[in-house]
């Protein structure tokens, strides 16, 4: 959940669902509710699409000896995110593309014969509504130099914006990589229209 002032920079439509498959595994950000949500659709229902998303979770998220889930998607995510950076840079091409290729492979988006098209859609819809949360409620993310002075909710969004477009579409753009993007484009493009 949100914390501080900046609840109202993004629209965020989070209902109650806690029998509503798998509509709340996707709007819960909190790991181990998402495990626990996921072993009850295991248990009662199964199904292909269950066990995809089971082994999606499993390449998602790792745990450490306390019991702290990593986000590895979202790591990757960040890994997208600098190499933003480097997009301008005509010596690096080779380079950033084999980095963006390496991304997708962790992300999963190059295994169509194991995921469906659908589940990793959804999926990347989820890890792209979890960077937006993170970063509006991240006080050096919308701060004007290391966490101090806040910038104003409007240029917030447009710097979430930024990000997001950046990584939908500059970088499969700037290294021709549409159609390997494309479930991530279509998931950062409907996502950012829902929160922002």
């Amino acid at each position: 959940m949100l914390s501080g002032e900046r609840k109202d920079v993004i629209r965020r439509e989070k209902e109650e669902t806690p029998h509503i498959w798998p509509e709340n595994y996707y709007s819960e950000t909190d790991p181990a509710k998402r495990k626990a949500f996921l072993e009850e659709a295991l248990k009662e229902t199964g199904g292909e699409e269950t066990e995809q998303r089971k082994k999606l979770f499993e390449l998602r998220y790792s745990q450490d000896k306390k019991g702290v889930y990593a986000d590895n998607f979202l790591r990757v995510w960040m890994e997208l995110k600098m190499l933003t950076a480097n997009l301008g840079s005509p010596l690096g091409a080779k380079k950033n593309k084999k980095r963006a290729l390496a991304a997708l492979h962790e992300l999963c988006l190059d295994r169509s014969e194991e995921f469906s098209g659908e589940i990793l859609y959804q999926e990347m819809c989820h890890l792209t509504a979890r960077y937006i949360l993170a970063c509006a409620d991240d006080t050096n993310y919308g701060s004007f130099i290391w966490g101090f002075g806040k910038i104003s909710d409007e240029k917030l969004r447009k710097k979430i914006r930024l990000d997001l477009e950046q990584i939908g579409e500059g970088i499969p753009f700037a290294l021709g990589l549409e159609e390997e993007f494309r479930i991530l484009n279509k998931a950062v493009l409907t996502v950012k229209e829902q929160y922002l």
